[in-house]
């Protein structure tokens, strides 16, 4: 009897597999020449290939129903090999393989679980996925493994081997997918939501698991090898290994995934954080985003970051939000690279966060002391913007920023409802830590230069009522004046056109910022109720001043220092402390001021008066050169706390410094060039000590001609005021009249002259008179040399050189 050909091809390729199976029951791998052969027919035509994985899926449902476990292994290292030799063709058997799976998972053995495993890890690597978004059974299929992958991670009794083993097998299998071609296709994406938690729950310690995988170097932890089964099944594998497999599958899935993953991966793990209420693990939580934020791309952390920043934005004030803005300042403090955050962005964020902390310090105990120690981080985190690649060239932005939330200007009991002195004193010191951070610029450095312009706005905080904003001022502007970066320390490359003159900046453009500064150090130490250390305040600020202009500023400040000092004499009301004060302020700086500049003369004059000073028991031990101390021993401290042997305004012996000696010291060092004269005028006219140079007119002296008068530079038949006829004796006027135009322009050009801006016999209120006229006059006067050309000067050639023809009224 002729047997049907579909039954023949049928018999043959089952008895090829069959030929696979080992005779004894006790071997559990196939045939090696069998398998082999196998093989080769089902790569032979793809109809064979789909008949042989029928027939595997066939068998290994049967064996799994007859608890044929050996079997069942050797039918799943069938499957391991022809994934192997036939990996081009997975897509045509990726379903039985699968469904294959899912027969011995639902047996629940555990030897064959193993095995299934190590399967579904061999089909991860061959499988790129390409099928998955039009095949929804297949989808279905992997999607129901990743899920029980993910309940085995899950399992919350971990005191059992066999429970443990399973987290092992399910981390195993899942490492193994998101490493896989088909783990970094867009399926991923749908199922993060299942994915992700089971990395996250067997995560304990953070520290731990990072030092075995070597963090300095992640690329060498990036190939994990699955664990066999005699490792699983050892008694040696405990939570230390679940811990470190955790975390070597969260940073697989963060070095692994594409750009339209990390947005979901970042809103799957904060809500995993919510729901799971993981925020009271504070430590946990942050080292967990630290993690995350290492092992992806740095352009695609701003997309966690800007998790964090609508997290603490919509928070109300709860541990959630304090676990959040302490991450938040520890990315910073740690120079967290984020590219695409905004750092105003970032400011509004610490600040707004640091106000509502002062809201309610005395509210709650628990917030209380949440605040209490992350304040010092906060101020930092706010510092360390200028430090930070991406921002170190808005410092004045952030400055801006942070003086604007001050309302310096405006008069407020309140501002965000927060006492508007204590507001101000704690956005001082963001300030001062914003300031404080100097990051050198070099020729080659791209950091930019900040203008004192900038912190002008905080120089009224100096004669504020409250000493703590004073004080905070001082120490903000003493690190400002220490900033390189802040203020230009060069000349201007540039030139400027004032009134049709070429002009150049002569001098430091800073001279009307630091007029500013003295103005406002005078008004603090004299004003009534000042206190100790508002003299230690306005000495660190000088001294700062004279480090960084040198004789530039010595126009400024020796002036001050003598009017102190006649002020002092002349203060009949002020206290016996007030005057010991204001001598020390006085005497410490002109002996600073000798020393750094090198004025031997001054610095003998200088001691021998401290010396007399200190012999007539009118010298403060508290009150010294070092600026630090000062401020240390002087804070807090009255005037009455200086004045201790309680001495009277009439026990003060006058003892001055002779400021024409330190004149006549100075008057040869060619250090201060042509600024001699200007000084010497200064220490000698009697000004009140309240009155200070109109800032114009100070930087308009340091404005000097460097070129010709452009008005020579004009043909002159565009400004006839400029060469105007002698005017009649009746007061009329006659216009200047010309034969052609040509001689117009050789007229203009020939009578053009070099004038030196700063020549003193230049008159430049004629000139000024002269000019108006001429704006006067200037039109009807071209209107007139106009009239004078004929119209037949229109059908000439438009060239000088061929001059138009006149009209016969012209020669009249």
């Amino acid at each position: 009897m002729v047997r049907p050909v579909t039954h023949l091809v049928f018999t043959k390729h089952a008895k090829l597999i069959e030929n696979c199976y080992p005779r004894q029951a006790s071997q559990k791998t196939p045939k090696p020449s069998e398998t082999s052969y196998l093989i080769f027919y089902a790569n032979s035509r793809p109809a064979k290939l789909l008949k042989v994985a029928q027939y595997l899926e066939r068998r290994i449902a049967q064996d799994t129903n007859r608890k044929k476990l050996n079997d069942v292994e050797v039918t799943l290292a069938i499957w391991n090999e022809l994934l192997k030799g036939c990996s081009r063709d997975v897509n045509l058997f990726a379903k039985g393989v699968l469904n294959s799976i899912h027969f011995v998972l639902k047996a629940g053995f555990f030897e064959s679980t193993m095995a299934a495993v190590q399967t579904f890890s061999i089909f991860c690597s061959t499988y790129d996925g390409s099928s998955l978004g039009m095949d929804n059974e297949l989808s279905g299929l992997l999607e129901g493994l990743l899920m029980k992958y993910s309940d085995w991670c899950q399992s919350p009794d971990t005191s059992t081997k066999p429970n443990q083993s399973m987290r092992i097998l399910g981390l195993t299998a899942l490492f193994n997918f998101i490493s896989s071609p088909s783990g970094k296709s867009s399926f991923v994406k749908k199922h993060l939501s299942i994915i992700l938690p089971a990395f996250l729950y067997n995560i304990d310690n953070v520290r731990v698991g990072a030092d075995c995988l070597n963090i300095e170097n992640p690329a060498k932890s990036l190939d994990f090898k699955p664990l066999d089964i005699l490792s699983i099944a050892s008694d040696e594998t405990g939570d230390k290994d679940v811990n470190e497999l955790a975390l070597s599958c969260l940073r697989n899935l963060m070095n692994h995934t594409n750009a339209a993953s990390i947005s979901a991966i970042s809103k799957h793990f904060f809500r995993y954080l919510d729901e799971t209420n993981f925020w009271n693990h504070q430590e946990c939580a942050i080292e967990i985003i630290h993690f995350i934020l290492d092992n992806m791309e740095t352009r695609y952390r701003f997309m966690v970051v800007n998790e964090v920043i609508k997290r603490i934005d919509t928070e109300f004030l709860t541990p959630k939000k304090y676990i959040l803005t302490k991450l938040l300042t520890s990315l910073l403090l740690n120079c967290m690279v984020t590219p695409g955050i905004s750092v105003l962005e970032l400011l509004a964020v610490l600040i707004d966060y640091y106000a509502d902390s002062l809201k309610v310090t005395n509210a709650s105990s628990a917030l209380a002391a949440n605040f209490i120690s992350l304040e010092s981080d906060l101020i930092r985190a706010i510092g360390s913007l200028t430090t930070n690649i991406y921002y170190v060239g808005q410092v004045a932005d952030i400055v801006n920023f942070i003086l604007g939330k001050m309302k310096i200007g405006e008069k407020h009991a309140k501002i965000d409802g927060i006492p508007a002195s204590l507001f101000r004193v704690k956005m001082l010191q963001c300030l001062t830590a914003v300031v404080a951070n100097k990051v050198a610029c070099t020729n080659s450095s791209i950091t930019p230069r900040t203008t004192f312009r900038v912190v002008a706005s905080a120089l009224p905080l100096l004669k504020n009522e409250s000493f703590e904003i004073r004080r905070e001022t001082g120490v903000f502007l003493t690190a400002c004046l220490g900033n390189e970066n802040i203020g230009a320390n060069h000349l201007p490359n540039r030139k400027l056109t004032i009134n049709s003159r070429l002009v150049r900046r002569n001098s430091n453009p800073d001279a009307k910022f630091r007029n500013s500064v003295y103005k406002m150090l005078v008004e603090c130490v004299t004003r009534k109720g000042a206190l100790p250390f508002d003299f230690a305040i306005a000495l660190s600020i000088c001294k700062q001043m004279l480090e960084r202009y040198g004789f530039e500023d010595l126009v400024l400040s020796l002036p001050m220092m003598f009017r102190l000092q006649r002020h002092n004499e002349s203060n009949i009301h002020g206290s016996f402390a007030t005057k010991v004060l204001f001598d020390q302020l006085i005497d410490l700086y002109i002996l600073h001021l000798s020393v750094h500049l090198g004025v031997p003369d001054v610095t003998s004059q200088v001691k021998c008066v401290i010396e007399q000073r200190k012999n007539a028991n009118q010298w403060c031990p508290l009150f010294g050169e070092n600026d630090r101390d000062n401020f240390a021993q002087l804070d807090g401290q009255s005037i009455s706390d200086i004045n201790r042997n309680n001495r009277n305004p009439e026990d003060y012996q006058p003892i001055s410094l002779c400021f024409q000696e330190i004149l006549r010291a100075l008057n040869h060092r060619i250090e201060l060039k042509r600024r001699f004269a200007e000084l010497e005028k200064r220490l000698t006219v009697e000004n009140s000590i309240f009155t200070t140079e109109d800032p114009k007119k100070l930087i308009s002296r340091t404005i000097t001609s460097t070129s010709r008068v452009m008005q020579g530079l004009i043909p002159k038949f565009t400004f006839p005021t400029l060469h105007k006829s002698e005017p009649k004796a009746s007061g009329t006027r006659k216009p200047v009249k010309f034969e052609t135009l040509k001689e117009a322009l050789r007229l203009s050009w020939d009578s053009t002259s070099e004038h030196d801006a700063d020549s003193s016999d230049r008159h430049t209120l004629s000139q000024t008179t002269h000019s108006k006229k001429s704006q006067k006059s200037s039109r009807s006067d071209m209107s007139q040399l106009l009239r004078t050309i004929s119209s037949r000067s229109s059908s000439g050639a438009p060239s000088l050189v061929n001059t138009p023809y006149l009209s016969p009224t012209s020669h009249c």
